[in-house]
């Protein structure tokens, strides 16, 4: 199993030796805490263990695939978009659901009050969480700005769920989700107008040649899932295992604390590189994207029952309690 060149330690072969898959690039908020939790566990298990993660789509699997080979047993972890497993379980959707997390602060106290039912259902599906990792907020990547609602009126757009494919549908987009490594191949052949994306890191390269303009919507901060092979996990002993959660916890504190400085420092880069920052959403033309995104909602908690209303309930209230205190 070949290691890339970010994980290979000199010293004996490894006990374990494993491969994390990563639909997106390795310069990706995400694939940045792979390397990083794959080199931490590296160390901290003085080369027991090594993994060789696959970013950039390398294991040749998009984001459903490589979490059903996780639960098959085929790969040992993957990192996977949550919103791309809501056919999986309507729970996935909850982070990037519309309008709901405005910032990090926002994602984060969502996913902690989460990460329990998230448990609960890779369990079932016979995985083990270990973290998460948040994204900038999303935007929409362009030729040109997104001045009005007429602007969107049959513009080919790459979504990034299926929710969010309904809202630009409702705002007379042509809106589809497919996987990030498929609407590459799609943009390349022009027959992508726009796509829905934070745009981070390595991701946001691929696509300025093409979309020079990026108009934040600030839709969402979606998350990112890396999970283990539950069969694998339980046959570990309790020290390794501590080890993991160990590395995975430190992971997750890392990825959250780049947070704040991640979306200028992309913005950065896209000016440097010629392209363009667009003005914040017009107060119209955001409300028509929270108008068109209330059915989309609707729809979530209908799927997703008791358990959504609860969580969504419990969020809002803490939200709600946070800015009373701040007023205070």
């Amino acid at each position: 199993m070949g290691l890339p060149e970010q994980v290979m330690e000199n010293g004996p072969a490894p006990s374990f030796a494993w491969d994390l898959a990563n639909e997106y690039p390795a310069t990706s908020i995400a694939g940045e805490g792979d390397l990083e939790f794959a080199r931490r566990l590296g160390r901290v298990t003085a080369g027991r263990v090594r993994i060789c993660v696959k970013t950039d789509g390398a294991a040749g699997l998009n984001t459903r695939e490589q979490f059903e080979a996780v639960s098959a047993g085929r790969i040992m972890l993957a990192d996977s978009f949550a919103g791309a497993l809501v056919a999986v379980h309507p729970l996935f959707q909850l982070p990037s659901l519309p309008f709901l997390t405005l910032g990090s602060d926002d994602a984060r106290r969502l996913f902690n009050l989460a990460r329990p039912h998230y448990e609960r259902v890779l369990t079932g599906l016979g995985q083990k969480l270990l973290y998460a990792s948040p994204w900038p907020p999303t935007g929409l990547w362009t030729r040109s700005p997104i001045a009005d609602v007429q602007a969107l009126k049959g513009l080919r757009v790459r979504t990034y769920d299926a929710g969010s494919a309904q809202v630009f549908g409702r705002m007379g987009a042509e809106a589809f989700y497919t996987p990030f490594t498929q609407a590459l191949g799609l943009l390349g052949a022009g027959e992508l107008d726009g796509v829905m994306s934070s745009g981070d890191g390595g991701a946001g390269a691929r696509l300025w040649p093409v979309l020079p303009c990026f108009t934040p919507l600030h839709y969402a901060v979606p998350l990112s899932l890396t999970t283990m092979n539950l069969a694998s996990w339980n046959e570990l002993d309790e020290g390794l295992q501590a080890d993991i959660e160990a590395c995975a916890a430190a992971t997750m504190r890392s990825l959250w604390q780049r947070m704040g400085a991640r979306v200028e420092e992309n913005y950065g880069r896209l000016r440097q590189a010629g392209g363009v920052v667009a003005p914040a959403l017009s107060p119209v033309l955001r409300a028509a994207f929270a108008a068109a995104a209330e059915v989309v909602m609707d729809d979530w908690l209908a799927q997703a029952g008791d358990e959504g209303k609860m969580l969504l309930s419990a969020f809002r209230a803490a939200k709600s309690e946070q800015t009373t205190g701040l007023i205070r």
